[in-house]
């Protein structure tokens, strides 16, 4: 009687190529996982700064002329008062030393997680002008990301 061979198993060349396809798109998945955690980040500190953003400007339209340091003392921008109509020239007025935490308001440097700049010209309204930058320890020029926005406020 003739024997039939039987092929129940695979041989290890047939194991090696597996394992190694298989690492293969693992190590792939793993790469594209890493971008992915990133660009999550830098997506989260961007629609952070964005809402920082929309509520200084927003609290700045309601009240364009009144002082908020008393009732808002960490507020960061100062008061637009129409008769200051050269109160920043053209370029951007750069404020040493002024840092955001993650509510919008001045904290130190230290405890800062976006630095901030801003201009204002004013006119019959004004233009604003605002910068937010991260890390804040760093400078501007050196920032990880930024966010900037220009809108105008009219004056009641």
């Amino acid at each position: 009687m003739k024997r039939l061979k039987s092929s129940q198993g695979f041989n290890l060349i047939e194991v090696v190529l597996a394992l190694g396809i298989t690492s293969f798109a693992i190590m792939s998945v793993m790469g594209l996982m890493v971008f992915g955690v990133k660009t999550n980040q830098e997506s989260e500190k961007m629609t952070e700064a964005s809402n920082i953003g929309s509520f200084l400007t927003a609290v700045r339209k309601v009240s364009p002329t009144n002082n908020l340091s008393s009732t808002f003392p960490r507020f960061p921008l100062p008061e637009i008062n129409q008769e200051k109509a050269n109160y920043v020239q053209a370029s951007m007025k750069i404020l040493e030393g002024v840092y955001l935490d993650e509510s919008g308001l001045k904290v130190s440097k230290e405890k800062a997680t976006y630095g901030f700049l801003y201009n204002i010209s004013t006119n019959d309204s004004s233009n604003l002008y605002l910068m937010l930058y991260w890390p804040a320890q760093g400078s501007v020029l050196t920032a990880a990301g930024k966010y900037e926005m220009v809108t105008q406020i009219a004056f009641h």
